[in-house]
């Protein structure tokens, strides 16, 4: 006899450092909340129901009920239901610890810490890296946004001291760095190599290459370095965005709208292929459609956002 189930969407696609035991992840694109054509998992876009108590203008007291709606999906695969927390993402190197600084959240920060066992925090990336930051013995964890330009001004560094001040040890300290754009991804500028140089107190040479015309920088390795300057306990998941279309990438998202924009027959655009699962998307539309789906794709591609939490809860029992 053959059992028949329904179909189901698939749940959100996430990776985690198997090693700790609480829960967390590194989630993509795939099985999302997004009203959008795939379902993708948007973290930074969401039409809010007005009959709900969540409005896109906010006030602090109700910014963690707006958080936990737009990543409700992502929690809900980590079987998470306490207090959830995101910071204001400016390329920062500030911190805020919670819950004693919720009132601030609104502020900008690129890196949370918290040692409140029923909370999770979390910070939403394109190509930045997501480091999440964990001390099993003091019980704090800690989530980072780190581009360049948080790196450069010391975000790493300043989550690390804040997180000492709350009773960890540099020895206890384990980090994982999550899916973010890698070397043979990320070419860059000279200009880009001389600033980077200039703040940083040792030679960025071994982590620049040059392939044909183009220059190459290993922004993992970066971030390795700075990290490594203060713990030694460092893993990475390894994970490509710009080349693993699971994960969203700001800079294949743009060179997608580039070729968008490059492809136009007798004055309709003819969309590519679709860049997260391979479905053809694109058809002569109606100049009408096209502008709809055009508009359609840049929300997708503008604003769709890898998320990332980590808790100090426990990690739920698996059933194999």
């Amino acid at each position: 006899m053959h059992a028949i189930f329904p179909e189901k969407r698939s749940p959100p696609f996430f990776v985690q450092n198997p090693l700790w035991p609480i829960r967390h992840g590194f989630f993509g694109l795939c099985g999302g909340i997004s009203e959008l054509q795939h379902a993708l998992l948007q973290a930074s876009y969401l039409k809010i129901d007005p009959d709900q108590h969540c409005k896109t203008n906010a006030n602090k007291n109700d910014w963690c009920t707006l958080i936990k709606t737009i990543a409700s999906t992502s929690l809900s695969a980590l079987h998470f239901t306490g207090m959830a927390w995101l910071g204001n993402q400016k390329h920062t190197n500030r911190i805020l610890v919670l819950p004693r600084d919720q009132a601030h959240i609104m502020q900008p920060a690129d890196a949370l810490i918290t040692n409140d066992p029923h909370g999770i925090i979390g910070v939403i990336t394109a190509d930045c890296a997501p480091i999440l930051m964990y001390d099993g013995v003091a019980k704090v964890v800690g989530a980072i946004h780190a581009g360049w330009r948080g790196a450069v001004s010391g975000v790493i560094e300043e989550t690390i001291k804040h997180m000492c001040a709350l009773g960890c040890t540099t020895s206890n300290l384990q980090a994982t760095i999550g899916p973010m754009i890698r070397s043979e991804s990320y070419q860059v500028s000279d200009d880009f190599l001389q600033t980077v140089q200039d703040f940083s107190a040792w030679n960025i040479a071994p982590m620049v290459h040059t392939v044909d015309n183009g220059v190459f920088f290993d922004l993992p390795l970066y971030i390795h370095k700075r990290l490594a300057s203060l713990i030694s306990n460092i893993d990475d998941v390894n994970i490509d965005t710009f080349s693993r279309t699971d994960f969203f990438s700001h800079r294949r998202a743009v060179h997608h709208q580039e070729q968008i924009s490059a492809c136009n027959v007798n004055g309709l655009h003819l969309l590519p292929e679709n860049p997260y699962n391979g479905e053809k998307i694109g058809q002569n539309y109606t100049a009408q459609q096209t502008t709809i789906d055009m508009e359609t794709r840049r929300i997708s591609t503008s604003h769709g956002r890898n998320i990332s939490w980590i808790s100090l809860t426990a990690e739920r029992p698996r059933l194999f």
